[in-house]
């Protein structure tokens, strides 16, 4: 089995030594982008959740001949913050996008997490979790993400609350499902653990005071004799 390896986008074309077979998919170039609600806890940790702005001319906002500005300013105004690959403050991670060599028209691009290999003709992806775990870690520690937002938490600690409540109430109905106990089992382990793991500008947070409110003298009438 010989792995290819692609090359990061920088000013650089891709190496021609190896080339993924004619019928390979291509897959437009893109841009990760980061939401304030895209948060997801994966591997005892809470991690922003990037997804991609595809650069394909004449698409998304991205103009014939490659323009991103209006691109940029669309999902901007939805909330979300392009994570450019140029970002000095990415370090390591910086230059993200790699161009994997292809037969035939098109072009395939990939994360550098991503690694194609060929087994008798067909093509298999093989993606490095830890790796991108750690550049998801990154996008938080280098403040390129902002910190996950205590509503957001909330949300994600009452979504699966919910999803335990239901695991229980079916539980209920069928107490001799081994599945069902199971499954219940893992989602209230999922969810101890979502709590444990609560970020720590959360935990330090200062709960907000409640105003005392005085309470008003009502004088009520005599009554008529």
């Amino acid at each position: 089995m010989s792995a290819i390896i692609g090359q990061r986008v920088t000013e650089t074309n891709s190496s021609e030594a190896q080339k993924l077979p004619r019928s390979t998919k291509s897959r437009a170039r893109f841009w990760y982008m980061v939401h304030p609600h895209c948060w997801s806890f994966d591997a005892g940790e809470w991690l922003p959740v990037p997804s991609k702005l595809h650069l394909d001319p004449g698409c998304n906002g991205v103009t014939d001949g490659g323009g991103t500005d209006l691109a940029v300013a669309q999902v901007n105004r939805n909330g979300w913050q392009v994570v450019r690959p140029n970002d000095a403050r990415l370090g390591e991670f910086k230059w993200y996008v790699q161009e994997v060599p292809k037969q035939g028209r098109g072009r395939v691009y990939t994360s550098v997490w991503d690694e194609a290999s060929i087994v008798g003709g067909r093509v298999f992806w093989d993606h490095d979790d830890e790796g991108w775990r750690a550049f998801r870690r990154h996008l938080v520690d280098s403040g390129i993400c902002a910190p996950m937002n205590k509503q957001v938490y909330q949300l994600e600690i009452h979504k699966q609350e919910g999803r335990v409540e239901r695991l229980e109430g079916s539980a209920a109905t069928a107490p001799h499902n081994q599945v069902i106990a199971a499954r219940l089992l893992k989602e209230r382990e999922r969810l101890e653990a979502m709590i444990a793991a609560k970020p720590s500008h959360l935990v330090d947070e200062a709960p907000k005071k409640r105003r005392k409110v005085k309470a008003r003298r009502v004088q009520t009438e005599e009554p008529v004799e």
